[in-house]
């Protein structure tokens, strides 16, 4: 492998877990007061974005544009289901269960991107 591929890969890797911890980072800041996370939620919210990164990078059926269309899309609906709803400090159930929505509004986008093109063929 060389030099070149090897910094493709961290750098997968890397966007993978930024782009997936944005919705996280947000949802574990309704039960965090301040404006940064602890060490260890930071971390939580990194983890599955990472799993996601090693897989995209491993498994050329999930790519990379699948992952920042799941993100993307998590964070934006989450952030406007938010606002939307007015969440504020004290309305934890109705975050979790916008995020959650938001979660699989970013499963659909990601899947069409992937499924879409296989019966236009």
């Amino acid at each position: 492998m060389s030099s070149a591929d090897r910094l493709e890969a961290v750098g997968i890797v890397l966007g993978c877990a930024i782009v997936v911890a944005l919705p996280m980072g947000a949802l574990f800041g309704i039960y965090h007061d301040g404006f940064f996370l602890s060490w260890w939620l930071s971390l939580l919210a990194l983890t599955p974005g990472t799993i996601l990164g090693l897989v995209a990078r491993s498994d050329k059926r999930l790519t990379y544009t699948h992952v920042w269309r799941f993100g993307v899309t998590h964070w934006l609906t989450a952030v406007v289901l938010w606002q939307g709803l007015g969440i504020e400090d004290g309305a934890e159930e109705i975050a979790l269960a916008s995020w959650g929505v938001a979660f699989v509004v970013g499963l659909i986008v990601a899947g069409a991107s992937w499924w879409v093109p296989r019966v236009r063929k």
